[in-house]
């Protein structure tokens, strides 16, 4: 959905440590790189404060292997809800005071990014040559260019782990349990996996060990020994890079959170969507059973740019998966955001 970052009053208003991380590398069906190859589809959103008040957002982009992906023909947009609700609450877009800023290439020598900071009476505005000099006007600095990509994904085992929720599911379902109010989904994961005793998966492996072991790199698929193993390492990624300087006084609102969402729309189509971290690769129907029908489902939510339907479209499915992930450990009930 979105990611969080807090305001507190230090003084007036400063911004309190906080940040906020997010990944979905080329999710979906390709629907997402439009007409314009892989310059709409975001990688990753990171956000943070720094000790003097300002507020960084990073936007990287092009999928996997994303080098000079910036495309004149997409608009890459930060939104920034300010609001009182605290972390956890299920927001609507009425309850925040929304700023934007929204960044746009003009083609040239050299290939220029210009972005605009609207906190909803004002506008401010930047040029960075891409690959080139930053711009910075007033409070607003702009970066663009390419970058080793910073996110450790361990894919092969995510992909082992998929794949083989989709294989045993009938194995599996009849152990997902209902009477956890919460979270419908959490699965007891107490039970024999079928790779149990198979290569090098233990005698005693439970089903929760088993997909630990996927995650973790302990195993792959077939139940081999392996290691876990970073897929984005050796890749590039373009990067639009923005500070806002005195985030508490210039951007619209007094709320003392932010909630923050990235977006791109290309030729005039919302293309895709980032905000908090995997939610698009780990609870959007990732466990459909046909691989087809979770990508469709990515691209829903990748091309929904309304918040106002949001929490009806997603939450409840997103409540049954996360208990799923919550049985990982084989007690249901005792995961970081149980109860928010």
């Amino acid at each position: 959905m979105r990611t969080w970052v807090k305001f507190a009053a230090v003084g007036g208003l400063a911004m309190l440590a906080g940040q906020g991380v997010a990944a979905d590398h080329s999710d979906g069906t390709g629907a997402v790189i439009g007409a314009n190859g892989s310059s709409a589809d975001i990688n990753d959103l990171y956000t943070w404060k720094k000790n003097d008040g300002a507020l960084v957002l990073v936007m990287s982009l092009g999928g996997l292997n994303g080098i000079d992906k910036l495309n004149e023909n997409v608009t890459y947009k930060f939104n920034i809800g300010r609001t009182d609700n605290g972390l956890g609450a299920i927001t609507t877009a009425a309850d925040s005071t929304w700023s934007t800023v929204t960044c746009d290439v003009t083609t040239g020598s050299p290939n220029t990014l210009t972005c605009v900071l609207d906190d909803g009476t004002d506008q401010t505005s930047a040029t960075a040559d891409i690959n080139g000099t930053d711009g910075e006007t007033g409070d607003l600095k702009v970066h663009a260019g390419n970058h080793k990509d910073m996110f450790f994904f361990n894919l092969a085992g995510f992909q082992a782990a998929v794949a083989d929720s989709i294989a045993n599911a009938g194995a599996l379902g009849p152990l997902i349990a209902g009477a956890d109010a919460e979270f419908p989904g959490c699965l007891d994961a107490t039970g024999a996996h079928p790779l149990t005793g198979v290569g090098d998966v233990p005698a005693d492996a439970t089903i929760s060990s088993v997909y630990v072991g996927f995650l973790t790199g302990a195993f792959d698929g077939a139940g081999d020994a392996t290691s876990p193993a970073d897929a984005l390492i050796t890749l590039n990624t373009s990067a639009i890079v923005v500070e806002i300087a005195d985030a508490a006084n210039n951007l619209g609102g007094t709320g003392k959170y932010l909630q923050i969402w990235a977006a791109t729309v290309d030729d005039g189509a919302n293309a895709d969507r980032k905000g908090r971290p995997a939610i698009n690769t780990a609870l959007t129907d990732t466990l459909a059973v046909a691989d087809v029908d979770h990508k469709l489902a990515q691209d829903d939510y990748n091309q929904n740019h309304d918040p106002s339907t949001w929490a009806a479209d997603y939450v409840p499915g997103y409540v049954f998966q996360l208990g799923i992930y919550d049985g990982l450990d084989t007690v249901c009930g005792n995961n970081l955001g149980y109860g928010i």
